[in-house]
């Protein structure tokens, strides 16, 4: 039975829909072996919950060469390496890697000072059609790989994220790439489930400013846009809920 709340699931879909595959990060189910192929191919890789979400246990795994560290693991505040796969593997599964986990290709998000951040889109469905009502930023806290709000991340708007680092006509131009993505992914998503009212996508742009979608909420957290100085968005999301 299709189940929106698995972030598996759900990757997995946009991953295979050829409208939505060049935006999404490659995921495997979690083990050795899928663990190894995809650190050889990608160097970076987020083994995160299935289930879940606040971006609790998710883990940053590296393939780097430093000396004679060839692996770390990032989680939390901690960074550990190690000089062996089997090493590093058995250190994973020593962090309560018992429930289902999967395995997804690291993106080089863009930093913020120094810092990585993405965007949250929240999309809403009402008469049968999807709405895209608030978007906002976060950046996440020194040393933390985590941008949840929930986490204590810097919460800003997309414009206050980009304006030193895109002119605005380049950024009118990405807000429609984010547009007609996050419209995409509600379509395909509200296809298979289509219970769904509403949907947290969660979109990181790489070094080249390319959008890729990090992960989709069946049920989203709304803590971002009070943190927001502009409430008129919080005040759109909030009417759209009512109205269900």
């Amino acid at each position: 039975m299709a189940n929106p709340y698995s972030k598996w699931e759900k990757a997995k879909l946009l991953y295979e829909n050829e409208k939505t595959k060049v935006y999404s990060p490659e995921v495997r189910k979690f083990s050795k072996k899928e663990l190894r192929i995809m650190l050889n191919k990608y160097g970076v890789v987020y083994v995160k919950p299935i289930f879940g979400g606040g971006g609790s246990g998710v883990i940053k795994v590296s393939k780097v060469k430093k000396r004679d560290t060839i692996y770390q693991f990032h989680y939390r505040k901690v960074i550990r390496a190690f000089t062996t796969f089997a090493a590093l593997f058995k250190a994973l599964q020593r962090q309560k890697l018992d429930k289902p986990y999967m395995i997804q290709k690291g993106i080089h998000l863009m930093r913020y000072g120094k810092r990585p951040s993405d965007i949250r889109v929240m999309m809403q469905k009402s008469n049968k059609k999807w709405e895209l009502t608030g978007v906002a930023c976060r950046v996440a806290r020194p040393k933390k790989i985590i941008t949840n709000a929930c986490k204590g991340s810097t919460v800003m708007s997309f414009h206050t994220l980009m304006k030193n680092v895109r002119s605005e006509k380049q950024i009118r131009a990405l807000s429609k790439k984010i547009y007609d993505l996050s419209m995409q992914s509600a379509h395909i998503l509200g296809h298979k489930y289509p219970a769904l009212k509403e949907i947290g996508i969660d979109l990181g742009l790489d070094t080249t400013f390319k959008p890729w979608i990090i992960e989709t909420n069946a049920k989203p957290r709304i803590q971002i846009f009070y943190k927001l100085n502009d409430k008129r968005m919080l005040r759109h999301i909030l009417r759209k809920r009512r109205e269900k």
